[in-house]
């Protein structure tokens, strides 16, 4: 078991590599078409998220609180 632990990431590393030499000779273009322009500007979208999220944990804290109140009780 132990061979075949080292021996996978070698052939995951392999199968990716030809899987992409594969894609790229059939002109598949790999990669972010943006660039890292798409990511600089990742991070200014997920402050919203981030405001959503917290307001349904709350919320769901808030539905919870009583019946884990109960629990303890």
């Amino acid at each position: 078991m132990a061979l075949v632990a080292e021996a996978e990431p070698e052939a995951i590393s392999w199968q990716s590599k030809e899987t992409l030499a594969v894609a790229k000779a059939r002109g598949v273009k790999l990669g972010n078409p943006n660039g890292a322009a798409s990511l600089r500007g990742a991070g200014k979208g997920r402050v919203a998220l981030r405001t959503t999220v917290s307001v349904n944990a709350d919320g769901f804290a808030a539905d919870v609180a009583a019946v884990l109140a109960d629990i303890r009780a």
